[in-house]
């Protein structure tokens, strides 16, 4: 199971100059809340304004998977945490 990352040295683009990836359903990709950490993630579906994700999320307390589903703008969902961090989810 992949962990979070945490990113520095990134500097978040403005929201009117990201651009999307083409990212396949089932593929890995990393989302970023605040840009400074990526939190990885798998794509469950897609449609022409979002991808639905479900995060790899472990309880810190009992160490137990859970899943975690969202969706997010297509330019907020990444391949790598370093551009998940440049393109964090904007709230």
């Amino acid at each position: 199971m992949r962990k979070g990352v945490k990113v520095s040295g990134v500097k978040p683009l403005h929201w009117r100059d990201r651009t999307a990836e083409d990212i396949e359903i089932g593929a890995e990709a990393w989302v970023s809340l605040d840009g400074e950490t990526a939190l990885p993630a798998r794509v469950t579906g897609k449609d022409d304004r979002h991808y639905d994700v479900q995060f790899e999320c472990t309880s810190r307390r009992s160490g137990v998977y859970r899943r975690c589903e969202c969706y997010f703008f297509l330019d907020e969902v990444r391949t790598t945490p370093e551009l998940a961090c440049i393109n964090m989810v904007t709230m």
